[in-house]
């Protein structure tokens, strides 16, 4: 009999200390974010960053369909060239296909630069694609067979540590 209050006593214990543990904030409390959250978060910002800057682009989903309204996305990567390009404009690759929107896209990205500050007039806008015309399947292939009639070989390297590949190799690179 003495067991089984023991047994009780523990679990009303143990239901309290779960329960103190649990709290329960208003909904106007507001708790810091994770800072390994804002790590990630900021690594990846600094990625999109230098993307865009590198690219230098804006593309038809950088608006609302059928429309000349920038998106939100088209507003970032915009603020982001303007950024750069307020101390020296450059080329901005703008592939916005041939439909029916797009002397009123190129209006609204150009009213949007100026509004950040860039001076427009010395940008340059292109229809190129950001790194230019690239090279076709078949050149490409070209370019690394050694013969150009012929079939590119295919080498099959035998597993590592084999007895054909030698020892594998260690970590130690010096």
């Amino acid at each position: 009999m003495k067991r089984v209050h023991l047994g009780i006593a523990l679990a009303a214990m143990l239901v309290a200390v779960v329960a103190a543990g649990c709290c329960h904030r208003p909904k106007d409390v507001v708790c810091a974010p994770n800072p390994d959250r804002r790590i990630v978060a900021s690594i990846l910002d600094e990625q999109a960053v230098a993307a865009v800057q590198r690219q230098r682009a804006i593309y038809s989903w950088h608006f609302a369909p059928g429309t000349a309204d920038l998106t939100e996305l088209g507003r970032r990567d915009l603020a982001i060239i303007a950024a750069q390009d307020k101390t020296r404009p450059g080329t901005l690759h703008v592939r916005l296909g041939s439909d029916d929107m797009r002397e009123a896209r190129l209006a609204a990205i150009r009213t949007y630069l100026e509004s950040q500050g860039v001076e427009v007039a010395r940008m340059n806008f292109d229809e190129d694609w950001p790194g230019g015309d690239g090279v076709g399947g078949e050149a490409a292939a070209r370019s690394v067979t050694p013969d150009a009639a012929g079939p590119m070989p295919i080498l099959i390297a035998p597993a590592m540590g084999s007895p054909a590949s030698g020892p594998a190799p260690s970590n130690n690179r010096y």
